[in-house]
């Protein structure tokens, strides 16, 4: 062979040898894996998980690890919420010490057994009604049948917000029934002819019969005048930082409330 042509196959068998080689591949960042724990009443814990799901897919290189429990009485939402670092709740005592962030109101919808003729009633009424002065709904206009006071169970988070929002410091009428969580409101309801309950504006099933309340009906577009209202809070003992201070601003900010509005009704 001539040295030319050797030095020429040489050249050749080179650039054979590096076309084979695999290109150099870039592995996309690891994911951070944060744990953010987070509390929820009964009734809140649907709206929660849709912010953490929407949350975490706007930072795809965010893991979160999320440990939802919920809280059923106000005492042990302030119990535990020294050593959670957020806890969504619909109802929080003025006095308490708690740092709080709004996120928007809930609606609470006064509800009847579905073939009551009776549309609409005064807080007044309801009052009345919850207190045990008025036991017909003859009473209130309606056909002469029993009226079936329905309750939440003593401390959750909705009975709480009824008894401020419509109660005035009156006691329920100790012949109502107990209801153990919304599902179970709306079961009693709906199968107790005469039954007169409440429940989160959201959880409404056809099968229950939703009052309008001083002459305005439940709805997300009537909410600015609909009277019973619920603050939607993001609660901790103290303010926070890091990653839970950055999911608050994002669940108040407009793409967080973009979820929100699929739920409850939105900040101003």
């Amino acid at each position: 062979m001539k040295r030319g042509k050797g030095k020429r196959a040489l050249i050749l068998l080179a650039l054979a040898l590096g076309a084979c080689q695999s290109p150099q591949l870039r592995l996309p960042p690891t994911p951070q894996t944060a744990i953010l724990e987070l509390r929820s009443t009964e009734s809140t814990a649907p709206l929660l998980r849709a912010l953490v799901s929407e949350y975490q897919a706007a930072r795809p290189t965010l893991r979160l690890a999320l440990r939802l429990s919920a809280i059923s009485t106000m005492d042990a939402l302030t119990a535990a919420s020294a050593d959670t670092p957020l806890t969504l709740t619909e109802f929080l005592p003025v006095s308490s010490p708690l740092w709080a962030a709004p996120i928007g109101d809930d609606l609470l919808a006064v509800i009847t057994y579905p073939a009551n003729t009776i549309g609409e009633l005064s807080l007044e009424q309801v009052r009345a009604i919850y207190t045990g002065r008025l036991s017909s709904w003859q009473d209130v206009g309606g056909e002469e049948t029993p009226i079936i006071v329905v309750s939440r169970e003593a401390g959750s988070a909705t009975q709480a917000a009824f008894e401020a929002l419509v109660m005035a410091g009156s006691p329920t009428t100790s012949n109502a029934r107990l209801a153990p969580g919304t599902p179970a409101m709306l079961d009693i309801v709906a199968r107790t002819p005469g039954a007169i309950g409440y429940a989160p504006l959201r959880s409404l099933a056809s099968d229950v019969h939703p009052l309008a309340l001083d002459g305005v009906f439940p709805t997300l577009a009537s909410a600015d005048a609909y009277p019973l209202r619920m603050p939607l809070l993001l609660v901790a003992a103290e303010e926070p930082d890091g990653l839970i201070r950055d999911f608050v601003a994002w669940v108040q900010s407009a793409e967080g409330q973009r979820v929100v509005a699929r739920y409850a009704a939105p900040l101003p």
